[in-house]
């Protein structure tokens, strides 16, 4: 009896990544370098609890295991606050994700990947009221954010047929780090969409807690 093919995900293959979407090979590609990040089923985006505390946010895997970083920039320096740019990096330090914000108004976050250019954004839909937020390539709806109900931070991300892609919590944990203390954890549940909604999930996941937090404050 034969073996049933693997499930759908990146796989290393050609000296990078590529797409299997469950029965056969697709175009969609990715750099070895930035496979990590985007390959694994659960990212977490991991920072310091803390009003004054200074230093950027880690990148884990499921296994606490460091693959990346999140840098912010603001005009072209670095900033750990008001950052208009933020940076996902990999594991040596390359960039492989760009965020950038060009809210004016509603919520708009532009993201591109360093050597291929824009590849699409996060934008609000409404005027008034709570933020909807969606996912767009070239202009083009090609996923929804909905809130969760259970908590203010929480959300999932959906392709246009309602199908879940990934799901996104935001806790505050007791870590024993190099330094422990109390850190704020996003985790994104992943499932390995095909580019280029794939660098939109993870931008979901650094953007779009910030934006529902903002509304909380109000």
């Amino acid at each position: 009896m034969a073996n049933p093919p693997p499930p759908p995900g990146w796989y290393p293959r050609d000296h990078g990544f590529r797409w299997w979407d469950g029965s056969a090979w697709t175009s969609h590609t990715q750099p070895a370098s930035i496979g990590s990040v985007l390959a694994e089923p659960v990212l977490q985006f991991v920072a310091k609890a803390g009003l004054l505390v200074q230093g950027g946010t880690s990148i884990l895997d499921q296994n606490d295991r460091p693959i990346g970083s999140l840098v912010g920039q603001r005009n072209g320096a670095p900033a750990s606050v008001l950052a208009n740019e933020l940076h996902v990096a990999d594991a040596n330090g390359q960039p492989i994700l760009l965020v950038r914000d060009e809210s004016f108004g509603r919520y708009r976050f532009v993201v591109e990947q360093p050597w291929a250019g824009p590849v699409g954004e996060i934008v609000q839909d409404n005027v008034l009221g709570a933020a909807k937020l969606s996912l767009r390539v070239g202009g083009r709806r090609v996923g929804l954010i909905k809130r969760e109900k259970s908590r203010w931070s929480d959300f999932s991300v959906l392709e246009e047929s309602g199908k879940k892609i990934a799901s996104v919590t935001t806790t505050v944990e007791q870590k024993k780090y190099a330094v422990p203390g109390k850190y704020i954890v996003t985790r994104l549940q992943w499932y390995g969409p095909p580019d280029p909604v794939a660098p939109l999930v993870v931008a979901s996941a650094i953007k779009v807690g910030r934006v529902f937090g903002a509304e909380r404050s109000d």
